[in-house]
């Protein structure tokens, strides 16, 4: 009876044997512990390689496009004239208009004609450039004609215009250099003339005009805050 009692108390006991359960040894636990932080050693490493080559191969293409890249030519403004338009003779005008640009610019207006075919409404006339230097080349004459000449519901601008006309919306265009002036000159998208040059131009309204327009129902005015601060119009009058 005393040595069965005996041995069912070694048996409760038997756990002393491994006092840590189904836990390894400590020797083992180190040992995964060592092998875990080398394993994640080496993926940094691997981690770290890859960058360095992407590096070195981004360095690798840029010293190859400096080298063997062409090197870009600088383009220098362009100097040539426009496509040539065939000169005009010396025509009449009117009394010139003599003004000078807020960027320094001189230039001469003068009236030539009205120009009426039907319903196709325009006029011309010259720019001259009055200074030394190259100028800039600018249209900044504006076309009028009676408001009782344009059509119902059209767009009418009576800035600078003269007593009971208007401006419908118009366009300008180069007709030619007048005598022996020469070609306009193009830099990039602005055009220049020489001193002392002379241009025809003429302007012609967008919209067709009503019927029965005659010359007198026509005129031109410069009102350009360019050259007038208070925008108030000068006329440009034909000659007699």
């Amino acid at each position: 009876m005393v040595q069965q009692g005996g041995g069912g108390r070694r048996s409760r006991n038997s756990r002393s044997d491994n006092p840590h359960g189904v836990q390894g040894p400590p020797s083992q636990r180190s040992s995964d512990r060592t092998q875990a932080r080398e394993e994640r050693r080496q993926k940094a490493n691997r981690r770290l390689l890859m960058v360095a080559v992407g590096v070195v191969s981004l360095l690798v293409l840029l010293v190859a496009a400096v080298v063997f890249w062409p090197e870009e030519k600088q383009t220098p403004p362009s100097t040539a004239s426009i496509a040539p338009i065939a000169p005009v003779a010396q025509t009449k005008t009117g009394p010139p208009l003599r003004v000078t640009s807020i960027d320094g610019f001189s230039f001469q207006f003068a009236g030539v004609r009205a120009v009426v075919n039907g319903r196709t409404v325009g006029a011309e006339y010259t720019i001259t450039n009055v200074g030394a230097q190259e100028a800039l080349f600018e249209m900044p004459v504006d076309l009028y004609i009676q408001r009782d000449r344009v059509p119902n519901g059209t767009l009418c601008n009576r800035r600078g215009a003269p007593s009971g006309s208007c401006s419908p919306r118009n366009k300008a265009s180069v007709v030619g250099p007048v005598g022996t002036s020469p070609q306009l000159r193009t830099e990039g998208a602005d055009l220049y003339m020489s001193p002392g040059s002379t241009y025809l131009v003429r302007v012609t309204m967008v919209v067709p005009m009503d019927q029965g327009v005659s010359a007198g129902d026509v005129s031109l005015s410069l009102w350009s805050s360019r050259f007038y601060p208070d925008q108030v119009g000068h006329p440009l009058p034909f000659p007699n």
